[in-house]
């Protein structure tokens, strides 16, 4: 199950966690100067590493837990590291979570159940 562990807490599941974490890699700064031909080029360390994720949780309306104690919990994610399991089963580490956004929430039967289909997107970089 696809699911997003903050440093040091326990893992938040989710049933869909998809998107794309890029590995590290070198940044480049390229610059050139009017009237002189070719180019400068400063190579820096590894980073230039920005990720963002699509998180998909289908919970019940009522009982507990409930869809806005999940939101809860992602939303606590910012600021932390983080590591996540996406829904293919590939697992990424040392994902610092920057921003949160909650796209859509909405109240749906299910199965004859009422159940509230939730969205959120993460954006972070990852560390190395």
């Amino acid at each position: 199950m696809a699911s997003i562990t903050p440093e040091g807490g326990s893992a938040i599941t989710c049933d869909i966690l998809d998107g794309a974490v890029r590995a590290l890699a070198p940044r480049v700064d390229v610059w050139h100067v009017n009237g002189v031909d070719g180019y400068g080029v400063h190579t820096f360390g590894l980073g230039d590493s920005a990720w963002r994720l699509r998180a998909v949780r289908w919970q019940s309306a009522s009982g507990s837990p409930n869809f806005w104690d999940w939101w809860s919990e992602i939303q606590a994610c910012r600021g932390l590291l983080c590591s996540v399991t996406d829904s293919h089963g590939q697992t990424y580490t040392d994902l610092l979570v920057r921003d949160v956004r909650l796209v859509s929430s909405r109240l749906v039967v299910r199965a004859g159940e009422e159940v509230y289909r939730g969205e959120v997107h993460l954006e972070g970089v990852r560390l190395p």
